[in-house]
């Protein structure tokens, strides 16, 4: 059992696995039906703030502390593709409904889309949470500057603000 705060938790898309991130710098695979870790995903130099299936449950990333994200396999635990370039914690991940993108909000007042490669701007502080429409033509974002932005995927644009709230946003979905 984790003797530190968990940050994150999720079931797989399979419903078997659990993928629980961690303040102890950990990303832990769990068995869903009798609750016992499977195994201990370690890579990362600061806290795991965020760590999402993919929609097909083959992988998952974590976003750290560490300014970083993970690819790791999800059934050998077994790390890929490192995700570097924020300037600031990596706050939350999110992989697009075709997995063939991810994005990453960061304290660093950016959300960075990893297919194609786009750097989104456009907050005055950091980005808490993030999201992809079904579709996955549009990613959510929140922010600690109190708006939700509606990108569009195809041409790095916000169609939308949302700015009519008065506290931190802390959930996208």
């Amino acid at each position: 059992m984790e003797s530190t705060r968990i940050t994150s938790v999720i079931y797989s898309p399979s419903g078997y696995q659990i993928a629980s991130a961690s303040q102890d710098l950990t990303v832990r695979l769990w068995d869903a039906q009798i609750g016992a870790p499977d195994l201990i995903l370690d890579g990362h130099t600061g806290i795991v703030s965020s760590v999402p299936y993919s929609p097909s449950g083959h992988q998952i990333v974590s976003g750290s502390w560490d300014r970083t994200a993970r690819l790791w396999d999800a059934q050998q635990g077994t790390p890929g593709l490192i995700l570097s370039g924020h300037t600031d914690f990596v706050i939350s991940v999110a992989y697009s409904p075709s997995s063939l993108q991810i994005a990453s909000g960061s304290a660093d007042e950016t959300v960075r889309l990893r297919a194609p490669g786009l750097i989104l701007r456009g907050y005055i502080d950091g980005v808490t949470r993030v999201a992809f429409s079904l579709g996955g033509h549009l990613i959510a974002s929140g922010s600690r500057d109190v708006t939700v932005r509606f990108w569009d995927v195809d041409w790095g644009r916000f169609p939308v603000v949302m700015d009519d709230f008065y506290e931190v946003i802390d959930c996208v979905v």
